[in-house]
């Protein structure tokens, strides 16, 4: 093995406690620290995306939640984001009605304060009173990412038998369906601005 090799092993190796494993005093970005993004339509009206997730990193005495619009849900429509329990059963956080209507950061303080230990599955869910498009993971030259991401009877990708009603995200879940037609949508989860 070259020195070079091991010279880069060894980074990673320093590197990855950093990656993963503990409690944010700052940030969690969901559903990973962006590398590539696009625009992507996300909701359609009342209807509530959900995303599981498995947090790399916990959080505590979280106040902020931000995500970006790329093509706006059009005049006076709102769109919200909310993290529920592993089951759907209770929120966790959710943003209430946001202005959606036009394409930009949307950022929410004063919430909470919120927080989930590293490893607990999550379900993040995006719901509007309109169809718009959002910041999301990008899938490639290939849209089989998204079946792919639901090839397994528990499915990543669902949409919550509970809709949003005038932009207000339900109690809980219900009955999460596989739903492959779209891929998470990034969010920004802080203990203040970010």
């Amino acid at each position: 093995m070259t020195l070079r090799r091991l010279l880069a092993l060894g980074s990673l190796c320093l590197a990855s406690p950093v990656w993963a494993d503990g409690t944010s005093t700052t940030h969690v970005w969901f559903p990973s620290r962006p590398l590539t993004a696009v625009g992507a339509a996300a909701t359609t009206f009342g209807e509530q995306q959900c995303h599981a997730w498995v947090p790399d990193l916990g959080i505590t005495g979280g106040t902020t939640v931000a995500w970006y619009i790329t093509t706006g849900f059009g005049v006076g429509k709102k769109c919200t984001v909310t993290v529920y329990t592993a089951n759907g059963s209770a929120q966790i956080v959710t943003t209430g009605p946001q202005d959606c209507s036009t394409s930009g950061t949307v950022v929410v303080t004063g919430l909470g304060p919120f927080a989930w230990t590293a490893g607990t599955k999550l379900w993040v869910c995006l719901c509007g009173t309109a169809g718009g498009s959002v910041l999301t993971t990008n899938t490639g030259p290939s849209l089989l990412l998204r079946d792919f991401r639901n090839a397994l009877s528990v499915p990543l990708d669902a949409a919550s038998a509970n809709d949003c009603t005038a932009g207000v995200a339900p109690a809980s879940t219900g009955a999460l369906t596989a739903a492959s037609a779209r891929l998470p949508f990034y969010v920004l989860f802080a203990t203040g601005t970010p």
